[in-house]
């Protein structure tokens, strides 16, 4: 390996309640720290207790090669456009990695990778009407053409992702690199102790799905086909728990299960710690997960290395990072969903393949080779 070089990770994207950026940035700073022990590595916080929470569970503390740097601004004030370069520059910092799609728009002589995990508010606005991207298009579509731009080298989830930034920003296909995700060890087979099931009063076959209430994740049309599969086969005993925080924005699945009497049938977690998240997919009979849009899925990667049987849908990278380890189905078919989830739940043989070849599939991605790529990528992008 040549020069040591010093690397800057923005780690403001972890928050207090970690969600989909926040565990990819922290499963990347934990095994950067384990691959790579050339390199320096500063993290950068706007939080004190957030900053020694994620020193201490990453392991970063322990590692020689890593310090932190406390920054008085959050990554979307504009203070940060103004003095993050310069502070970037104080540090000797030889490349700035932003794990999501804000980096600092001036030139500061320091070299830049982003990683881009999806474009859903600028490819399916209507799936984000709500949220404040979608809300602000015009602007975010702006800064997302900017950064990508002015990055030297954007990381990509998928292959499928991939093609979408190339296509939908123009960028360069050599500047885009494909870099897949892993499945934390923590996501295992294990004995279900049936924590979950007897705290959400849940009895009978369990119909798993896993994701926030924004409607790309399509959560509701997973509820029309639970309820399908309760019509069709009135001797299968059968339980829905959707784990995913609660979002006032999207009211329209509590809905859909008041108006419909599934209240009995069907229970909303709000957030689930990691603990609890795999003791969920252990007391599964089947995930059934419906996106419409994924950069690219870790819950049914999860499931699968939790030795749950996936129904899945053949949308965007599922296909490409699932392969023919789930059972693929029309996310916009609640009658077609229904028979696959059937399928699963009483066909045996079709079962244990899935539960073997999800675990097989699972086991190929691993954050270990992940971290390698992206210090590979930051000795391609380095001065």
């Amino acid at each position: 390996m040549g020069e040591a070089l010093t690397i800057a990770i923005d780690a403001r994207w972890i928050f207090p309640k970690l969600s989909g950026i926040g565990v990819y940035t922290r499963n990347l700073i934990r095994h950067l720290g384990i691959v790579d022990r050339e390199n320096r590595y500063v993290l950068l916080f706007d939080d004190a207790a957030l900053m020694e929470r994620e020193l201490r569970e990453t392991g970063a503390r322990d590692r020689g090669n890593f310090s932190a740097e406390m920054l008085p601004y959050s990554v979307f004030f504009f203070r940060n456009q103004v003095r993050l370069p310069r502070k970037l520059k104080s540090l000797g910092v030889d490349v700035f990695h932003s794990p999501n799609f804000m980096i600092p728009l001036r030139g500061s002589g320091v070299r830049t990778v982003v990683t881009i995990h999806d474009l859903i508010p600028l490819l399916f606005p209507q799936y984000t009407g709500r949220s404040k991207k979608t809300r602000f298009f015009p602007i975010y579509k702006r800064i997302m053409r900017r950064v990508a731009n002015r990055a030297d080298a954007i990381m990509a989830d998928s292959e499928c992702t991939r093609r979408d930034i190339i296509n939908t920003l123009g960028v360069p296909g050599e500047k885009v690199h494909r870099v897949h995700l892993g499945v934390d060890e923590m996501f295992s087979p294990g004995e279900a102790k049936g924590v979950i099931r007897r705290r959400f009063g849940i009895s009978g076959r369990l119909l798993l799905c896993v994701g926030r209430q924004d409607p790309y994740k399509n959560v509701l049309t997973a509820v029309k086909a639970f309820a399908r599969v309760l019509e069709r086969r009135k001797d299968l005993e059968c339980s829905m728990l959707i784990v995913g925080e609660k979002d006032p924005r999207y009211p329209e699945v509590g809905d859909y299960i008041s108006h419909n009497n599934l209240q009995g049938k069907v229970s909303m977690t709000d957030y689930l710690s990691d603990e609890e998240l795999v003791e969920a997919y252990r007391e599964a009979d089947v995930l059934l997960h419906l996106s419409l849009y994924e950069g690219f899925g870790l819950p049914p990667l999860e499931a699968m290395a939790c030795g749950t049987p996936v129904v899945a849908s053949n949308r965007s990278s599922l296909p490409e990072v699932l392969g023919d380890a789930a059972l693929f189905t029309d996310p916009l078919s609640p009658s077609e969903a229904a028979e696959k989830v059937i399928a699963v739940l009483t066909d045996e043989n079709a079962r244990q393949r899935l539960i073997s070849k999800g675990k097989e599939q699972a086991a190929k991605y691993k954050w270990s080779e992940t971290a390698r790529q992206v210090v590979s990528l930051y000795g391609k992008v380095a001065p």
